[in-house]
């Protein structure tokens, strides 16, 4: 029997990719995956943040996403892992998202 062992960093790095990889595929049931339920991105616009929920990057997803992008050229860093918080960057053509 072989059993497969992963890191803590090797999960957030790959939920990580999950979230940026499916915006570019315009791949909204793997973004839902990537998604925690009570997600909210805040984007500054203006002089206010526009908020963003799951339902909503879902839903964006499935309209194309990022999917015209050619070469979004995503670079993942997974900077901390302790116990049950961790940061991750996703760093891309269009974004840097935390």
């Amino acid at each position: 029997m072989t059993t497969t062992v992963t890191s803590a960093r090797d999960d957030v790095e790959a939920v990580t990719r999950d979230y940026i990889e499916s915006w570019y595929a315009g791949d909204p049931d793997r973004m839902a995956r990537a998604l925690h339920d009570d997600l909210v991105k805040r984007t500054p616009d203006g002089d206010e943040l526009r908020a963003v929920s799951k339902q909503r990057m879902v839903g964006l997803t499935r309209d194309g996403g990022g999917s015209d992008v050619a070469d979004p050229a995503i670079e993942v860093v997974v900077d901390a892992v302790d116990d049950d918080i961790a940061t991750a960057r996703t760093m891309c053509a269009d974004y840097v998202d935390f």
